[in-house]
């Protein structure tokens, strides 16, 4: 099995990879990004513009970008289809992309919206990196929970978050790629709350890939 992890920023993403890669031992893989060799004014150019919506990444100097779905679409088309003798993607991202790959693409919020489902929380809240994606992550999240709850908080910047509003939560999304173990930790001092990232829901279906590949 081969796979390609294509992450919406520039890579290599060591800070994703360094957690990914316990489960991708026997496993072929290659590291892509949509934003490698592109020049900081074509990056410039991503930026999204009026009510579109947003998702942040990061670079490889470590500097936080944010920048268009809509843009950002040919982008990972044009990619995906450029791939040989790769057997799936998996999109480091947990947004969503209307595009129309050739090979089987995976997108982690499908899994995470599958384990939301399957736990069936009456009170779920969502962290998402960016003010501007409060109500889109209502719009996505909305429908699987009664009572729902987004706060913001980047994990590419150093600041305290202030999550006092999550601690009545079941169940806490984590709603970025960047969110870490150690940014896990620090959730957890607000809420008792069952606490779901991307990295480890990647993860679990990595493991079940290798098992039946």
């Amino acid at each position: 099995m081969r796979i390609a992890l294509i992450t919406i920023g520039q890579s290599p993403r060591e800070d994703v990879m360094g957690e990914l890669r316990r489960y991708l031992e026997g496993v072929e893989y290659l590291e892509l990004g949509l934003l490698d060799g592109l020049s900081g004014e074509e990056i410039s150019s991503l930026k999204a513009e009026g009510s579109e919506i947003e998702y942040v990444t990061r670079l490889r100097s470590g500097e936080e970008v944010r920048v268009s779905r809509r843009k950002l679409e040919p982008l990972l088309e044009r990619k995906l289809n450029s791939l040989r003798g790769v057997d799936l993607a998996i999109i480091l991202c947990t947004g969503e992309f209307e595009v129309s790959p050739k090979i089987p693409l995976i997108y982690p919020w499908e899994i995470m919206a599958s384990i939301v489902e399957s736990l069936n929380p009456r009170k779920l809240g969502v962290i998402v990196p960016l003010q501007s994606q409060i109500e889109y992550a209502h719009r996505r999240w909305g429908s699987l929970c009664e009572d729902l709850k987004v706060c913001s908080w980047s994990p590419y910047r150093d600041r305290e978050p202030d999550l006092r509003e999550l601690a009545d939560r079941q169940l806490v999304i984590m709603d970025c790629i960047g969110y870490s173990i150690e940014h896990e930790k620090l959730v957890s001092r607000f809420t008792s709350a069952l606490i779901l990232r991307a990295r480890p829901a990647i993860g679990a279906l990595l493991r079940v890939l290798r098992r039946i590949w």
